[in-house]
């Protein structure tokens, strides 16, 4: 006998499952006795939940995966259940619908004592990769700094709903979601302690509010509280929408990536690059060199697009360098990142204990990699403090291979940890349960009713051919000590 394992859907919800999926919607009696009602009914493979969750949430729907359970010790037989996720556009962590070359934001706006401030808090973090940052807006210049964001969905306090500035930055956003096919939410912050002693802000109470979306979202494991990057608005060039579509930065006037000056400029190798460039053109800030304190007076950030001078002339150092003398190692590198998984997504999902083995092999190869750009970096630059003409030979400028070397100074040394996952997992067997899982899968695709039956078959013969010590050979990939 074989057991499906499927997920369900019931009543009127049954309905839209089954129309944006394709499936057959079917019914079920529910109730008991003469009060027994047939409602809507349909359900999917439980091997096919990645797929159509991916599906509805592109269709514009949250979804609620909801799971069951007995309790430990119990013999009743009763079956709970429980919500263990919330899927929505702004919170995929390696869901289908999560584009790899582009973030994946979801914003919270807050405001203090009811908007009378006027000033509107931003607070925005993408799932996928851990990337959190904070602005500050105004109502007249929120709609131009959403565009500049491009979150997937946008969350307010319940209670804002009852003030005049957030019936206005509702009205505001009802008209974002009909242009940009925008999710608009609302949760309560009254579970969340408070994040400072000192006076609130607009940006902690909007990281307020997503906090406590992420955790009613993330339900087995929200995420904690992340230092997040300031965007400080005296160190960006400032962008309306208007601007950033009638230069065509990122989208062309035509629609589409093609014909943008994104599109002109884009020679990145990695799904991470593509996303930094992105942001250094109009989108956010790339990662301060330390929080943001509420009692700074001025902050400093490499913002994008950046006005500061100093940022300027360091990165025009470094595509000077790589332009020129170190076109050699440009290739190289090139060549190597190529052959990397997306690092910060890899990351992200090991921290919220949805990664794999080979999420830990990849880990390890960009380790690996870390150490291979540092000892090129070494090989090609001067030594620290060479003279002006050794610098000549060399081809670089001072200002060069300052700007190369605190690059590679922010890379870290990784060895220990990379030698530890070496040592812990067994490629060759992870490659070997692969193998079988793929393989189980296509006998089941190709045979269906007859699949368990099937496979009984193959391991009867496998066991024929080579009988291990205890009767058949296992592998293992993580190594016992």
């Amino acid at each position: 006998m074989t057991v499906l394992v499927v997920d369900q859907s019931y009543f009127d919800q049954a309905r839209i499952v089954a129309s944006i999926l394709g499936i057959k919607l079917t019914s079920k009696l529910f109730g008991k006795g003469p009060s027994r009602v047939r409602e809507p009914f349909c359900g999917f493979p439980l091997s096919h939940l990645v797929k159509h969750v991916s599906t509805i949430v592109e269709a514009g729907h949250k979804v609620v995966i909801v799971e069951e359970f007995k309790e430990a010790g119990t013999s009743d037989g009763n079956i709970k259940r429980k919500v263990s996720r919330v899927v929505t556009p702004g919170t995929g962590v390696d869901e289908t619908f999560v584009e790899m070359e582009k973030m994946n934001f979801v914003l919270a706006l807050g405001v203090v004592d009811g908007g009378e401030g006027k000033e509107i808090g931003m607070a925005y973090r993408d799932i996928s990769t851990g990337a959190s940052f904070t602005r500050t807006s105004t109502l007249s210049s929120l709609r131009d700094n959403i565009q500049l964001v491009r979150p997937k969905e946008v969350v307010i306090n319940e209670r804002l709903e009852a003030t005049l500035i957030g019936e206005q930055i509702l009205t505001l956003l009802r008209g974002e979601q009909q242009r940009e096919s925008l999710m608009v939410s609302a949760v309560s912050t009254d579970a969340i302690p408070s994040s400072s002693t000192s006076a609130p802000s607009s940006q902690s109470a909007a990281e307020e509010v997503l906090l406590a979306y992420l955790a009613s979202t993330l339900v087995d494991l929200p995420p904690p509280r992340t230092r997040a990057t300031f965007v400080d608005p005296t160190q960006v060039m400032q962008l309306d929408a208007v601007t950033l579509k009638s230069l065509e930065i990122r989208e062309s006037l035509r629609g589409g990536v093609k014909g943008s000056l994104l599109y002109g400029v884009k020679r990145t190798v990695t799904p991470g690059g593509t996303r930094l460039l992105s942001e250094r053109l109009c989108e956010s800030p790339l990662t301060s060199s330390r929080p943001y304190n509420q009692s700074d007076s001025c902050i400093l950030l490499a913002a994008a697009p950046s006005t500061n001078l100093d940022e300027i002339h360091s990165r025009l150092a470094l595509v000077s360098a790589f332009h020129t003398n170190l076109s050699p190692s440009r290739s190289f590198l090139r060549a190597l990142l190529r052959t990397l998984d997306d690092t910060p997504r890899l990351l992200q999902r090991l921290h919220l204990r949805r990664g794999t083995a080979f999420d830990l092999l990849g880990l390890k190869n960009t380790m690996r990699a870390l150490q291979t750009i540092r000892q090129d970096s070494d090989d090609r630059l001067p030594q620290t403090g060479a003279s002006d003409s050794i610098l000549a030979e060399y081809g670089l400028t001072r200002e060069e291979v300052d700007a190369v070397r605190k690059l590679v100074s922010r890379l870290g040394n990784f060895d220990q940890l990379a030698n530890e996952i070496e040592i812990a997992i067994d490629e060759e067997a992870l490659m070997a349960q692969t193998r079988a899982q793929e393989r189980k899968a296509m006998v089941a695709e190709e045979y269906g009713d007859r699949a368990k039956e099937r496979e009984e078959e193959e391991e009867l013969a496998v066991r024929a051919e080579s009988d291990g010590l205890w009767g058949e050979d296992k592998f293992w990939v993580i190594r016992d000590e």
